[in-house]
């Protein structure tokens, strides 16, 4: 059975001022679960401040009467609370959603995000309600017993358990649909051990300057939230050049009089320079630094550049303008205050005049300039260049820009630009308000060098002749020469360089001279013994070789037998030869061990390729057939090996039968013996492998012998049957409480008869009375007789008021709990609203007269927690009761 310690705390509402204004009515406002237990002695009315759920993704509409709570689970497992409401009465809705990857403005568009809901309410259903596993179900709509309930009908109060990951982050939402302000008592102590309550220190996570050009702030982002009282000024130090600084701690929502906040700023006195700094926040571990749950952050020391250096600006490259046109300079890509060399302080100013121009932008990072040089001409100026070459995969980009001018280019675009992959001749007609222009560029590809150079072979009297020619090329040859041919007539090695206007490409050839070949002889056929080689080699040199297997190295190595052959090639001639290889097989014959029975004959055959014998008597023979009982052997010889076997022959006698005897019946503590050692030169072999010609046998089972030599196998076998020791158990004495009956079962293998108290002969009995019941059971044996006693089951009930009126007039002045049966181990506590503890009594006599530390406490509703041990039927049973009681006066 298992125990609960409950304890009941007072939760006062926080008060607390968002950025946005959130409440606790708003998922931004959530709760953060720090205990096991929440007593809202009210609950609030209205919808919060934000609209954040939608009544066609979730089961319970919109926000009613509200509360969030917010938890981040430590381990995986099943997540389970219980919410009772003051009055039972009052209907109660709820959602559960997962936020670890969204905000709760998603709450209200996005329907994955919750994972369970219960609004079932009317008759049955109002009241208690919560996930506690007393159903299958997740989601749970309105109204009560409608199955299988939906996301818009509801079956039962109670979802089933739910599973939660580490790490993530929940938020659960609680509805008072009947909108009373009566109350309700959530408990989380279902959940077990997956860690919902927040006990992981805060930490600061990052500080870094909220200006990249301006030292003068330091923004600090924690972890989760800290309370704004438990943070301020003191509690960092900067160091570093130009120290000491001065901090001053300021927060949105802190400053706003919220009591909490993630965010916080450091303004630094004076502001830093470039250079190294150190941040460290210096806290207790206690007091310092807490979250909405009190655990304390821990110290820690970050590093800090100093701002960036000066800026830099960009007016562009020099140009020259029609005249008439006007050029705008701009400089507001950087954020400052400006002087150009006009005298202008504007972000930009408009060039009409040909001149140098030059402004200055002082920006909180330094200053920083530029000048460019803009000329007005009254002609169109349009030159597109020379007459280009391109090499290959080269490009070019014609560029005819001119400030307000149209572009006709002979290709019919109309760019500024034209890009040239190809050859051709190319124009363009440019207009603008300074004129009319043209202008026209010839371009040409030079072709790839592709010549080349290949290896040649000459037999007596031949040359070959190369012919590299390239177009607007020059070529050098190994010899100093420098035409596009040549012609070589002897063995040797050439080489050519050829250059045009994009590359150099350098070819090379070697030329061998070739001649007869000598006649090839590989040898005589021949035979080899089973794993020895043979190296076949032609002995020819400078010559190209192909074997009958495709191979075309100079020699070929031989491992198996078959017809090898060769042709041996050079430029000029071409010889074929071939030869034969044989393989003795190896001597694989055996000479078995043999045993013979009265009659029988066997012939050793021993024959082998090529092969002489010899047996132990001298006959030369490849078989022999062996007559008497001996040792026997034979030497096999031939060109690779000689081989020696050897063997023995038995001569065998025939067996005479076995008996085992009938099937029998042992009873317990009896055992059978066999005894067959009388019987030599043979093998025994009992079923469970055991090989002694003598066994005993004290359990049940089939058992088998065989008994077998050389000529003969006899086979018996017995089934002996072993009678258990009979033991029957009917079980301790009892109780039978509330009409319920007791089954009993003696069911055993080796009970042959049963016979109970009232002559019922079945081993199965069900009683469904007190009193005593005796059963007999036997068999050839033995009888054994067992019984049990019945007796009627005691219950103990529990009174406790729920009002009294301690105003001593004697009557009902005094709140105690009562139960007929004698109370043990016994603790009674009294709780106000707020989980203070006002009463507590170990005596189940002594009860509580209405006062707290000598003084009378007010009329009102308080909350009491029983527990207590007491003996029913001779068993201990713990209880734990809770409720509460209301003071009259």
């Amino acid at each position: 059975m298992k125990h609960f310690n409950i304890t009941l705390f007072g939760f006062l509402l926080p008060l607390i001022n968002y950025a946005q204004n959130a409440s606790v009515q708003d998922c931004l406002g959530a709760i953060p679960v720090c205990q096991q237990v929440y007593v809202e002695d009210t609950s609030p009315v209205g919808f919060g401040d934000f609209d954040e759920v939608d009544p066609v993704i979730n089961c319970v509409g919109r926000e009613q009467n509200s509360i969030w709570y917010v938890f981040t689970v430590d381990n995986d497992g099943k997540f389970g609370f219980l919410l009772t409401p003051n009055d039972l009465s009052d209907d109660y809705d709820w959602a559960l959603f997962n936020i670890t990857n969204a905000s709760c403005a998603e709450v209200l568009t996005n329907a994955d995000l919750l994972i369970s809901c219960n609004s079932a309410g009317s008759g049955s259903c109002d009241g208690v309600t919560g996930a506690t596993g007393d159903s299958q179900y997740h989601y749970q709509g309105s109204n009560c017993d409608n199955f299988p309930p939906t996301l818009y009908t509801g079956y039962t109060p109670f979802n089933d358990l739910i599973d939660v990951v580490a790490g993530n982050t929940y938020v659960l939402l609680i509805n008072n649909f009947s909108g009373s302000t009566n109350g309700y008592t959530l408990d989380f102590g279902l959940s077990g051990d997956i860690g919902i309550f927040d006990e992981i220190n805060p930490f600061l996570e990052t500080a870094n300057l909220t200006d990249a050009c301006n030292g003068s702030q330091i923004r600090l982002e924690f972890s989760e939230y800290i309370q704004c009282a438990t943070l301020d000024d003191a509690n960092f130090q900067l160091t570093g050049p130009g120290e000491p600084y001065s901090l001053a701690l300021n927060s949105a929502n802190c400053d706003a009089g919220g009591n909490y906040s993630k965010e916080f700023f450091l303004d630094v006195t004076p502001a830093i320079t470039d250079g190294g700094y150190t941040l460290t926040m210096n806290v207790d571990g206690t007091s310092e630094a807490l979250d909405l749950c009190d655990n304390p952050a821990a110290g820690i020391t970050f590093q800090i550049n100093g701002p960036s250096q000066i800026p830099v600006i960009d007016l562009g490259s020099d140009t020259t303008l029609c005249d008439g046109v006007s050029l705008t300079l701009d400089a507001s890509q950087l954020a400052g205050t400006y002087l150009w060399s006009t005298g202008s302080t504007a972000p930009t100013i408009d060039v009409t005049a040909t001149g140098n121009y030059s402004v200055q932008v002082t920006t909180a990072c330094g200053i920083a300039s530029d000048d460019i040089n803009v000329t007005f001409s009254s002609t169109l100026p349009l030159d597109l260049g020379p007459d280009l070459e391109l090499c290959p995969g080269e490009t070019a980009t014609l560029d005819a820009t001119s400030p307000g001018g149209t572009y006709h280019w002979s290709d019919g675009s109309t760019g500024p630009t034209l890009l040239v992959t190809q050859a051709g001749t190319y124009s363009v007609q440019v207009s603008s308000d300074c004129g009319t222009a043209e202008d026209t560029v010839t371009i040409t590809v030079v072709p790839a060098i592709a010549a080349v150079l290949n290896d040649a072979a000459l037999c007596p009297g031949e040359s070959v002749s190369w012919d590299v020619t390239t177009p607007n090329a020059t070529y050098l040859w190994q010899d100093g020469s420098n035409g596009p041919t040549f012609t070589a007539t002897d063995a040797g090695n050439y080489a050519v360089t050829i250059t045009n206007s994009c590359e150099t490409v350098n070819l090379s050839a070697t030329v061998q001279s070739g001649g007869s070949l000598p006649q090839i002889d590989l040898g005589n056929d021949t035979t080899l013994c089973n794993g020895q080689t043979l190296l076949i080699d032609p002995g020819i040199a400078g010559a190209s070789f192909l074997w009958q297997d495709g191979s075309t190295d100079a020699t070929l190595m031989v491992s198996q037998p078959g017809t090898y052959a060769v042709t041996v090639s050079n430029n000029c001639d071409q010889q074929v030869s071939s030869i034969q290889v044989y393989y003795l097989e190896p001597i694989t014959a055996t000479l078995q061990d043999a045993a013979l029975c009265p009659g029988e004959t066997i012939i050793w055959d021993v024959t082998s390729p090529e092969a002489t014998y010899i047996w132990q008597d001298g006959s030369t023979t490849p078989t022999l057939s062996p007559l008497v009982a001996g040792n026997y052997s034979v030497t096999i010889t031939n060109s690779c090996e000689e081989v020696i076997l050897s063997s023995t022959v038995q001569m065998g006698t025939a067996l005479t039968s076995i008996e085992l005897g009938s099937d029998t019946t042992l009873c317990a503590g009896e055992s059978l013996t066999f005894d067959f050692s009388a019987i030599t030169d043979a093998d025994f072999l009992w079923q469970d492998n055991s090989t002694s010609p003598n066994y005993t046998i004290t359990q049940n089972g089939v058992y088998q012998l065989t008994i077998s030599n050389n000529c003969d196998t006899l086979s018996d076998m017995i089934n002996v049957r072993v009678v258990s020791p009979i033991t029957i158990n009917l079980g301790p004495d009892t109780v039978l409480c509330n009409g319920a009956n007791l089954s009993i079962n003696a069911t055993q293998a080796d009970i042959d008869y049963y016979v109970w108290q009232d002559g019922t002969t079945t081993p199965e009995y069900v009683i469904r009375q007190p009193g005593t019941y005796t059963l007999t059971a036997g068999n050839d044996c033995e009888e054994v007789f067992d019984d049990i006693t019945i007796a009627e089951c005691e219950t103990c009930e529990f009174f406790v008021p729920n009002s009294f009126s301690p105003n001593n007039d004697g009557i009902n002045d005094v709140f105690q709990a009562f139960s007929n049966c004698p109370l043990q181990n016994f603790n009674l506590t009294v709780f106000d609203r707020w989980g203070t503890l006002l009463f507590e009594s170990k005596d189940p006599e002594s009860g509580w007269d209405g006062q707290s530390k000598g003084q009378f406490v007010k009329s009102g509703v308080y909350i009491w927690v029983m527990k207590v041990m007491v003996m029913e039927n001779e068993v201990p049973r713990e209880v734990s009761l809770a409720g509460d009681v209301t003071i009259l006066r």
